[in-house]
């Protein structure tokens, strides 16, 4: 009967220390204060109605927020990037407009600062509910890793030719 005491008394112990120091708790809730979105981000994904929309290895989407702009730019693995810039307003509780010379768009966003990834939610044309996720801007192109294997390949043959002959 000692011993389950003492073993009751040092777990309730252990949890009450570690919930003073916010061991075990959920992390921080996701902001809706735009200010903590303004910044560098690099497209992560694309969800339509809940479902994955696969992302090209071809192309790379990243997005720059400021106050009074937001500036998409695609980078394709051949051709030259494509800007499109949007004008920000109506900046309250999570949302906010981007209009571009092609129309509005409504956005609601969240940020997630334990994850660093920015969550915006917006309707397509056909009324899809579309959910893009961003994490921290990166300048690596998703196709950069395949021309350095296609190097090493060829770097690793060259090499194997040449004991060849040897």
């Amino acid at each position: 009967m000692k011993t389950t005491k003492k073993i009751l008394s040092i777990l309730i112990t252990t949890l009450l220390f570690f919930s003073l120091f916010g061991c075990g708790t959920e992390p921080k809730e996701h902001s809706t204060d735009f200010s903590d979105i303004e910044n560098k981000w690099t497209l992560d994904s694309i969800y339509q109605d809940s479902h994955a929309k696969k992302i090209s290895d071809e192309t790379k989407t990243d997005m720059v927020l400021d106050e009074s702009s937001m500036v998409v730019t695609v980078t394709k693995k051949e051709g030259s990037p494509t800007t499109t810039t949007y004008t920000i307003s109506g900046v309250a509780d999570g949302k906010f407009t981007a209009t571009s010379g092609d129309g509005s768009i409504e956005y609601t966003f969240n940020y997630d600062p334990g994850a660093n990834l920015l969550h915006l939610y917006n309707t397509d044309s056909k009324g899809r509910t579309v959910h893009t996720v961003y994490r921290e801007y990166s300048e690596t192109l998703p196709w950069a890793n395949e021309e350095k294997t296609d190097e090493t390949k060829t770097n690793t043959k060259s090499n194997t030719d040449e004991t060849k002959t040897e």
